[in-house]
């Protein structure tokens, strides 16, 4: 066996690689799983469908996303420790059959960023010097508007197992707002770290979605917005009114599903034996990755 010590994770930037859409500009229009296990209250163990967006800049966090009426949220309510599954490239990818085969298996700590209107047990710890929940209320934002509108819609269906919606929202457009000043009206004008918000230190309330939306596209209009808003009519006021609230619901129901990783295997494929390989990083208290070849 043949085994190295690393200060930063050996695996980001081949995890990364993995899920298709990674980048950060990159729109999501199919989702990405990886099998997800987790926990129940009860003590048996429970299988996830958990869709997947990004490894985080240092490769510490795998950052998937789900609706909070996800079964998945309830068991980590309880224990937020999980492991995951990941076969690349999937069965269904269309591939080749000489594309490297591997098999992912990832054991960590969920963590919950959700609205900040909600409570949740396990938040993102902090990984910058920015304040943690204005830091990962923008990361929620980012990959929320990464979803193609059809996406997003999906965060208004009724929980899983119940009866269907019988006229669901097809789409949920764009947000005409920038993500730092969404993310800033929803956490509050407060005053967090220096420089990251403006206005008073002081503390004031986190206002309501629906709030956030009309001050926010109150305070960005021009004049020549506000004439063609007015020329447009009423009608299209009602359907920009409704777009509004479906968004506020939609991002409301949306949650990040943080993996704080502390143990990753991957097995590598071949088409002979002796091309198989498998590979263990972990990690240890002091923060020290290693990286250990063993038998497949």
């Amino acid at each position: 066996m043949t085994s190295t010590t690393a200060t930063s994770t050996p695996f980001a930037a081949a995890l990364a690689a993995v899920i298709p859409h990674h980048a950060a500009d990159a729109k999501m229009a199919v989702p990405f799983f990886a099998a997800a296990s987790t926990t129940r209250r009860s003590g048996t163990t429970a299988a996830h469908a958990l869709a997947l967006s990004h490894v985080s800049d240092t490769g510490a966090f795998l950052i998937g996303y789900a609706s909070r009426n996800s079964p998945m949220l309830n068991d980590i309510k309880s224990n937020n420790i999980t492991e995951l599954v990941i076969q690349t490239p999937p069965p269904s990818s269309g591939k080749s059959s000489t594309a490297k085969q591997q098999l992912w298996r990832i054991e960590g700590k969920c963590y919950v960023a959700c609205s900040p209107q909600l409570l949740m047990r396990f938040p993102p710890p902090r990984i910058t010097a920015e304040d943690p929940r204005l830091y990962w209320e923008q990361q929620r934002l980012s990959v929320f508007l990464r979803l193609s509108p059809a996406m997003r819609a999906l965060n208004l269906l009724p929980p899983p197992g119940d009866r269907p919606a019988a006229h669901p929202v097809a789409e949920i457009p764009d947000s005409p707002e920038p993500v730092a000043s969404l993310a800033a009206r929803l956490i509050g004008n407060l005053s967090l770290t220096e420089g990251a918000l403006t206005g008073s230190s002081a503390a004031s309330p986190p206002m309501s979605p629906q709030m956030i939306r009309s001050n926010g596209a109150t305070a960005a209009a021009t004049p020549q917005a506000t004439a063609a808003a007015a020329a447009a009519g009423q009608g299209m006021r009602m359907s920009a009114s409704t777009e509004l609230v479906d968004f506020d619901r939609a991002l409301d129901n949306f949650v990040l599903v943080v993996v704080k990783i502390a143990r990753v295997d991957v097995l590598s494929f071949g088409t002979t034996v002796a091309d198989f390989a498998r590979t263990v990083h972990a990690v240890s208290k002091e923060g020290l990755w290693t990286s250990e070849i063993v038998s497949p």
